[in-house]
Order: structure tokens, then C-alpha cells, then sequence
């Protein structure tokens, strides 16, 4: 008698969901793994085959990859006045990016493709004086109140 009514039970829980599952209605849109449709080139398009984006995963996911942002670090200058810092190797290269930090303030540093940079604090007269370089596990740089100090941790 209690197996009838555990299958019983089980059977008047388990029928509703089977009904749910069991809708046999027609997807709104066609799946290119149905034979019917892969075999007809008018319905995925002029060939049939896939977009080119798709075609080749490794090719468009790599150079993603390899030119992914890294997230930034903020800058915090503790500094009186304004000061400028370099972003790059060589602080007086064209490309390299230079900005300057109001006192008191905090802008965001970028990080190269391997989340690193190089950071150049400049003088009043612009010369190069103090350089600090941020690896991956750095999460800010600090520009010291005597606005000639970088700690990076």
C-alpha cells in the first residue's frame, strides 16, 4: 500500500512537468543542425555556410587576446601643486602621454596589454626626475607632498 502511494505521488508531481517539457510548438527560428534547413542556402543566407566573423574562432579571438585593456591604476597626488607625469620608457618621445594632476587629485593610469607601464614624474621645467615602473600586481602609484617622491604598491 505505501508504494502505491509513493508512486502515485510521484506520479501526480512528476505528469504536470512532463506535460511542460512535452510542448511540441516549432522554435521562432530555424537551427542550422536541422537538416530540412542546412540543406537550403536561402535560409541561412546566400551560401549557407557560416559568417566569416564565426568561421575562424582562433583567428578573431586571438588578436582580442593579445589587445585586451588592462584596468587602470589610480594616480593620487598629495602634491600642493600641479604636477606631470609620462607614461612610456622614454619620457621625452612624441608618442609618449604626458598628463598633469591638479593638487590634491586623482586621475587613472593606463596599463600596457600585460597590465604594466613605465610612470615618469617631470619637474617645474619639465626634465624627467623620478621613475617608478608598475607590474601587474600594483594597485596604485602615489605622488608624495614633497611632489618629488612616486611609491607604487
Amino acid at each position: 500500500m505505501v508504494r502505491r502511494s509513493f508512486a502515485l505521488a510521484s506520479a501526480l508531481l512528476v505528469s504536470p512537468l512532463l506535460g511542460a517539457c512535452g510542448n511540441k510548438s516549432e522554435p521562432a527560428t530555424p537551427s542550422l543542425s536541422d537538416p530540412a534547413h542546412a540543406a537550403d542556402p536561402a535560409s541561412t543566407g546566400s551560401s549557407g555556410a557560416l559568417p566569416a566573423a564565426s568561421a575562424d574562432p582562433g583567428e578573431a579571438g586571438g588578436e582580442e587576446k593579445h589587445h585586451r585593456q588592462r584596468k587602470p591604476f589610480p594616480i593620487h597626488s598629495s602634491c600642493t601643486r600641479v604636477v606631470t607625469v609620462v607614461f612610456g620608457e622614454d619620457p621625452k618621445a612624441q608618442g609618449a602621454g604626458q598628463r598633469t594632476i591638479a593638487p590634491n587629485s586623482s586621475i587613472d593610469g593606463p596599463r600596457d596589454s600585460d597590465g604594466k607601464q613605465t610612470v615618469w614624474l617631470l619637474d617645474e621645467k619639465g626634465e624627467p626626475t623620478v621613475k617608478v615602473h608598475i607590474t601587474r600586481g600594483m594597485k596604485q602609484l602615489e605622488i608624495g607632498r614633497s611632489c618629488g617622491t612616486l611609491d607604487a604598491h
